[in-house]
Order: structure tokens, then C-alpha cells, then sequence
């Protein structure tokens, strides 16, 4: 089981992480699946091991109201913009490999340092959102938005963990657009969730060494 101070620790390296890609995944009509692609697809090629790599792709419907701005196809990643009047979340989505003696269920967020909104089973693995304060990285500030994350078992002690960040943008969060994208009970979170239980893969380990 995780310490509070060790699922902290990981929790603050991802959401710098998901920032710092956000902030450079710039959109290009060149490389962009298209923004009306009803399953937006995306590659995977993550370290496991010294010796091995996971490799596959992942696929999920996209939600209503998420205009896909950028990644996709033979990129690692896809990136959404969705719109609430003055408000956006750019919503981040991408797959880390993980080698851990922790289960689907103790690997994904449970709320130990932002409220939990949402968890439960998915095929192969477990999966868990929590928001919408989310704490920065060092010598940055607290980020409000989402972060989810679906853990799906490939091998024994092998995983593929699907994660998906969404943050606010373009308002202060105590308005009321800024409250309907980030409402617990809202139509956002909803679909988020359903991304991370519904996703569909196709991975593999591959040893490389």
C-alpha cells in the first residue's frame, strides 16, 4: 500500500508532467486526426524494463463537445479542447507503461490529496479521477481541473495506465462557466469517466534489450 507521502510525491511528478505537455502540444493540421474522428486513436511506446517496452494503441469515442486539437494517429497522445462560454479544459490524454507488484485498484487515484470523483472496475484493471484542485509541482501553483487514470493489466506485474488530465484555462475557476466544467455531477466528469472505463487497447510487450 502507498504511503500518503509516496502517492503525493506521484501524483505532483504527473501533473507536472501533463502540464508541461499541454503547454507544448501545439496544434497542427498536419499531424491532427481530424477534430470529427469518433475514435481517436493514439500510439503507445513506453519503457517497462530495462529490457522491454510496452507497444499498442488506444482508442476510446470521443465525447460530445471535445474538439480534438492535437496528437492522435502515430503520435503518443491526444489532446481536446472543451468549451464552456468564456472557460476551456484542455484535456490531455496518454499511456504510461508501469512494471509494479501493486494491483489495478491500488495504483489509480483514491482521493488522498484531492477529492476523489469517481472510481470503480474496468475490463482488465480498475480506474479513478480525482479534482478539482490538484496539487502543482514545485514552484508551481495548485491547478484546478481533473486527473483520471484507468490502470489495465497486460502481464503479470505489468501495466498499462491510461491517464487523462484535463485543466482549466481561460477563466478564474469561481465562475459559474468554470463551475459547470469541473461540476461533479456534470456532464465533463462524466465523460471522462467513461473514457477511462470504456477505452479499448491493444498492447504488447516487446523486449527490446
Amino acid at each position: 500500500m502507498l504511503t500518503s507521502y509516496t502517492a503525493a510525491m506521484r501524483l505532483r511528478r504527473i501533473v507536472v508532467a501533463s502540464v508541461v505537455a499541454v503547454s507544448v502540444a501545439v496544434p497542427s493540421t498536419a499531424h491532427a486526426a481530424s477534430s470529427s474522428d469518433p475514435s481517436p486513436s493514439f500510439g503507445v511506446r513506453e519503457t517497462l524494463t530495462s529490457m522491454t517496452e510496452l507497444r499498442g494503441t488506444v482508442s476510446f469515442a470521443r465525447p460530445a463537445g471535445w474538439t480534438q486539437v492535437a496528437g492522435g494517429g502515430r503520435h503518443s497522445y491526444v489532446r481536446f479542447r472543451v468549451v464552456e462560454g468564456a472557460c476551456a479544459l484542455d484535456v490531455h490524454a496518454s499511456m504510461r507503461g508501469k512494471a509494479t507488484r501493486l494491483t489495478a485498484g491500488e495504483q489509480v487515484p483514491r482521493g488522498e490529496r484531492a477529492d476523489l470523483m469517481g472510481s470503480g472496475s474496468r475490463p482488465g484493471g480498475a480506474w479513478g479521477t480525482i479534482g478539482p484542485s490538484l496539487t502543482g509541482g514545485e514552484g508551481l501553483p495548485d491547478i484546478t481541473g481533473m486527473y483520471g487514470m484507468a490502470a489495465i493489466r497486460v502481464a503479470a506485474k505489468r501495466y498499462g495506465q491510461l491517464r487523462i488530465f484535463a485543466s482549466l484555462r481561460g477563466c478564474d475557476a469561481g465562475t459559474a462557466d468554470a463551475a459547470a466544467l469541473l461540476d461533479k455531477q456534470g456532464r465533463t466528469l462524466r465523460q471522462l469517466n467513461h473514457a477511462l472505463k470504456t477505452a479499448k487497447t491493444s498492447l504488447r510487450i516487446v523486449r527490446v534489450g
